[in-house]
């Protein structure tokens, strides 16, 4: 839990500006998101378990909504194909 802790102290500052949260396992951005949830920063999630049809309005919810400041993916959903211009890549 100390990366967690560490992960959400150097966001914030960095909270001007959306943040992308990488990871290769799922059971990794769990704990992340957790921490987040506890630091009260608002994330969505973008992994194998969203569906199909709805992984578009996550992206456009991200892209528009100024309180969601992160999103925690996976490199299997979102390595290929996902132009990004808004955010961090962390």
């Amino acid at each position: 839990m100390t990366r967690i802790l560490h992960l959400c102290l150097f966001l914030s500052p960095v909270l001007t500006c959306s943040s992308i949260v990488f990871s290769t396992w799922r059971t990794s951005l769990d704990v992340v998101e957790v921490g987040l949830i506890q630091a009260g920063i608002l994330c969505l999630r973008y992994d194998g378990k969203v569906p199909q049809r709805e992984r578009h309005s996550v992206v456009t919810r991200f892209r528009q909504d100024p309180s969601v400041w992160v999103l925690l993916l996976t490199l299997a959903c979102g390595a290929v194909g996902y132009a990004n211009d808004t955010a961090y890549f962390f």
